[in-house]
């Protein structure tokens, strides 16, 4: 699909479909360069509707022989580039619902999207990410149509304009990517299936799977731990990319929970609770999808990825509560809980990691139903111990659309994870779940500057959002990619 700038007069045509936006305190909507002769015609369409701009409200007229979608921005004072990101999303769906092979948006106010260059880069983001739909075992299921989405704007598309179309493309092709690594079938996406999706990124990333004998012989105990109830062996997948540059940054360690399904073990989870249970690989899947795009986008900071893919399976042989593992830095965890699994592989993982000793480390992980008690389904948990990286993360939160809120690491909470019988305890208690699991973390990384993020909220919807559809959400890759761009 073609993302781009129309800077000329519109009117409608059959094939296309404009949409104009209206702010809420606006008596009409931005004419921008629609054609002078429909001005009449809409505004006594508009007047009859009653319609009044609000967020996520609109009107669809006929007229001169093409269809116009007169949409709501809500308040002026409330709009920011999420909004803007959102609208355009919506205006995508209702074109793929009405067949149209163009859409053409003209902004409401050209002194809130003054800034052309980020306007276009969440229009290209927003069209291509609401149109994703994972179709693989839907016979019917038909293809958008959409062939074009273009900014309606005085201001000619030049080289840079024509740069953040295409990184728009690179960017939503990524995370969409990553969406289907996460809604395929358990059966299908299994830690060897995982570590074959990682193999196939671009020739300019160096991809390395190593297989559950070199896992033993690295003495992840966490790792091995968790893999012992599952028939599927466990896979650890390094990913490398060097930037071309003499004196490249970094590097930066990203790190991707890559649980590929998690029952729960034998601390077994309710039925309903294991239904989206594929899905506990999103962190995975989202440095996956990072990797996709950086040869292309060309960060100037060498990148390294860490995943430990396995599933977390009740057989025969699983491990059990009260069962003592023996980590790959030598510390033992008690398992009181054989559902905290993805604390147990992020333990050996992060202490690999670490070794290396990177500028920074940032794990993405489906680890806590605490930090959806306490954030909510559209917010991650951010926690960390340096502040720099932590703000580096929010300001691209920011700028993306996917929002990260700064959790406190209380270290007096660390009591609730002493054991009897080992160095800690694998679980907390009832309270604090969120910030008890990132203490754990934190016990393996130690002086490396490092953030855990803790997607289990936003890393899969069961209800449709402007510019994604039910399932794998794809969250963190434009967040990870804006991180790396502005290191």
């Amino acid at each position: 699909m073609k993302i781009g700038i129309w800077s000329a007069k519109v009117a409608p045509k059959s094939e296309a479909l404009i949409c104009l936006f209206q702010f809420e305190e606006d008596k009409s909507p931005a004419w921008g360069l629609l054609a002078d002769r429909f001005h009449g015609e809409i505004q006594k369409i508009l007047g009859l509707e009653q319609f009044k701009g609000k967020e996520g409200k609109s009107v669809l007229i006929h007229t001169g022989g093409g269809r116009i979608l007169v949409a709501g921005l809500g308040k002026r004072s409330a709009f920011d580039l999420e909004k803007w990101r959102q609208a355009a999303a919506r205006a995508a769906r209702r074109s793929r619902e009405m067949k149209a092979k163009e859409l053409l948006l003209i902004p409401a106010d050209h002194a809130v999207l003054a800034d052309t260059e980020n306007a276009l880069l969440a229009l290209g983001e927003a069209v291509s990410l609401a149109l994703y739909r994972y179709d693989r075992y839907l016979k019917d299921e038909e293809a958008s149509e959409l062939a074009a989405a273009y900014l309606v704007t005085s201001h000619r598309l030049g080289r840079r304009e024509a740069e953040l179309a295409s990184k728009a493309q690179v960017l939503a092709e990524a995370v969409n990517a990553a969406r289907t690594l996460i809604n395929e079938p358990a059966s299908t996406m299994t830690p060897e299936d995982l570590a074959r999706a990682a193999q196939s990124l671009t020739p300019g990333v160096e991809v390395m799977v190593h297989d559950e004998k070199w896992i033993q012989r690295m003495k992840m105990g966490g790792v091995m731990g968790v893999a012992r109830g599952s028939h599927r062996p466990p896979r650890f997948i390094e990913l490398r990319y060097k930037p071309r540059t003499k004196s490249p940054k970094g590097p930066i360690a990203l790190i991707g929970k890559g649980i590929t399904f998690d029952s729960g073990g034998l601390s077994l989870k309710p039925a309903k609770s294991m239904e989206t249970m594929k899905s506990d690989m999103s962190g995975a899947a989202a440095v996956i999808g990072t990797f996709r795009v950086l040869k292309e986008l060309k960060p100037e900071v060498e990148v390294r990825g860490y995943i430990a893919a396995t599933e977390n399976m009740p057989g025969g042989n699983a491990y059990k509560p009260g069962d003592v593992l023996v980590t790959m830095s030598g510390k033992t965890i008690e398992v009181n809980n054989t559902d905290a699994e993805g604390r147990l592989t992020l333990a050996d993982v992060l202490y690999h990691a670490a070794q290396a000793k990177p500028k920074a480390m940032i794990d993405l992980a489906t680890l806590t139903g605490a930090c959806v008690v306490a954030l909510g389904e559209r917010i991650a948990g951010l926690f960390g111990n340096d502040e720099k990286l932590i703000q580096g993360l929010s300001a691209s939160s920011n700028r993306t659309g996917d929002k990260l809120w700064a959790m406190p690491m209380e270290d007096d909470y660390k009591d609730l994870l002493k054991s009897d019988i080992a160095d800690m305890k694998n679980a907390g208690e009832r309270y604090a779940g969120s910030i008890t699991a990132a203490l754990f973390l934190k016990e393996f990384v130690g002086s490396v500057p490092w953030a855990h993020i803790d997607i289990a909220g936003p890393a899969f919807t069961e209800k449709e959002l402007p510019y994604c559809p039910k399932g794998g959400t794809g969250f963190g890759v434009r967040l990870l990619v804006d991180y790396l761009l502005h290191v």
